[in-house]
């Protein structure tokens, strides 16, 4: 196995991603904003991470992969930093989508070099990317440890440090800096799949964000702490990306393990309006990466691996742009949030086995 260093940075990568989670109250209060907007800070991050997907493959076309993730990496230790300097509201939105964007430039490029090293294991080892990401996310959303020892600015700023090191440490490696071809970005197999399966991720983006708020006034119980539940979600997700070293040598069709993976993601969603719930999250998080880590090993091999930022960029935005859609259905009843989440998840994978049925073997 190649590719160390580009694992290292994926786990520090991932705590970007959740560390001022357990800060938001903290920081609101500090700024004298709102409680009410607490939901547009991470949001920010995912959208900035959304839409620049597939700029950031285009960029990585003309730059190489290598550069690209590295500059992404060095991009988000800066918005960290600048983080911990933040005087307002405005300001961490600005600095938080800075870190979006550099995620973005680090996400495909990153994962398709380490493809591009381990050409004879390409689903195991984007599983273990996928793992690294998981126990990142663990270290992010416990981040709260860390602030109450150093506070909440240096430890940002430290977290920044660390991120930026990591991008220039990667940039002294011996690791490859393909240049991918752009005109791949047009692959009809890749944007069916993706569309198809945005259930997978904004299912469980969507519970991660709502559910606490359900269990309050559903269940009248204090709603579970966010970062329990994001660790429940995210130690599942990390055993579900390893078992991509099993899954992926049984003998049964990739399509065929992505779609049952796929629907074992997103049927428990259901187990939320019952006393289980806390096993509905282990599946849910389990059955998430266990899908999606066997989803980017199929789209990277649409094409030479020399092209995989490209379809990795690809399905990630249009996973996470259709994904977040789900959060509109917090403006319902509560009663039927989880059962139109399920539907609409289930209904956009339907459509995905009717056109991949219609198809070819060629194709889809």
């Amino acid at each position: 196995m190649r590719g160390y260093q580009i694992l290292i940075s994926r786990l520090v990568y991932s705590i970007s991603w959740f560390f001022l989670a357990p800060e938001i109250p903290q920081l609101l209060e500090k700024f004298k904003a709102p409680p009410s907007i607490a939901g547009i800070i991470p949001l920010s991050f995912f959208a900035a991470t959304a839409v620049m997907q597939l700029p950031s493959a285009l960029l990585s076309s003309k730059l190489g992969m290598k550069r690209s993730y590295a500059l992404g990496l060095s991009f988000m230790g800066l918005g960290d930093v600048l983080i911990g300097f933040s005087s307002s509201t405005w300001e961490l939105l600005l600095f938080y989508v800075i870190v979006g964007i550099g995620a973005s430039l680090f996400f495909s490029s990153a994962g398709g070099t380490l493809a591009l090293l381990n050409k004879s294991n390409v689903t195991p080892i984007l599983g273990l990317y996928n793992t690294l990401f998981s126990i990142g996310g663990v270290v992010g959303v416990s981040w709260g440890v860390v602030s109450s020892v150093l506070g909440f600015s240096t430890s940002a700023i430290a977290l920044g440090v660390v991120t930026f090191l990591c991008g220039f440490s990667t940039m002294l490696t011996d690791y490859p800096n393909a240049m991918p071809n752009i005109s791949i970005i047009k692959n009809r197999n890749t944007i069916i799949l993706a569309i198809g399966t945005s259930g997978v991720w904004g299912s469980y983006f969507t519970i991660s964000e709502l559910f606490p708020f359900f269990e309050n006034q559903v269940f009248m119980r204090s709603p579970i702490t966010e970062g329990l539940l994001s660790s429940i979600l995210l130690i599942s997700s990390s055993i579900g990306g390893l078992s991509t070293f099993i899954i992926h040598k049984w003998r049964v069709s990739t399509m065929t393990k992505i779609v049952v993976t796929a629907i074992l993601s997103i049927s428990p969603t259901l187990m939320l309006y019952s006393q289980v719930y806390l096993a509905g999250f282990v599946l849910i998080g389990f059955f998430n990466e266990l899908c999606l880590s066997l989803i980017y090993g199929y789209v990277v091999s649409f094409s030479p691996l020399t092209n995989s930022s490209i379809p990795l960029a690809e399905v990630n935005s249009i996973q996470i742009g259709l994904g977040m859609m789900l959060l509109l259905s917090s403006f319902l009843p509560l009663s039927l949030i989880w059962i139109t989440v399920v539907v609409i998840s289930l209904a956009e994978l339907a459509v995905l086995l009717a056109i991949g049925g219609s198809r070819s073997t060629s194709s889809l």
